[in-house]
């Protein structure tokens, strides 16, 4: 059997988690199959919610 590769588009990734609490950014990335995990990061630690707007937000990607 062949391997099943997936992409991960980290601008569809933001755009998930945009004006998101940490806990429901977690729940809305197991939206996505190619997301295997993830490890969320909100600076300053004091922040509650990601940005709303995408463009404010690195996502990261890992090849495996």
């Amino acid at each position: 059997p062949a391997p099943l590769v997936y992409t991960v588009d980290p601008t569809r990734i933001a755009a998930a988690v945009a004006g998101k609490t940490r806990s429901a950014a977690e729940v809305a990335l197991t939206n996505y199959p190619e997301v295997k995990s993830a490890i969320i990061v909100l600076r300053p630690f004091w922040r509650q919610s990601f940005p709303q707007d995408p463009s404010s937000i690195t996502v990261s990607v890992q090849k495996p």
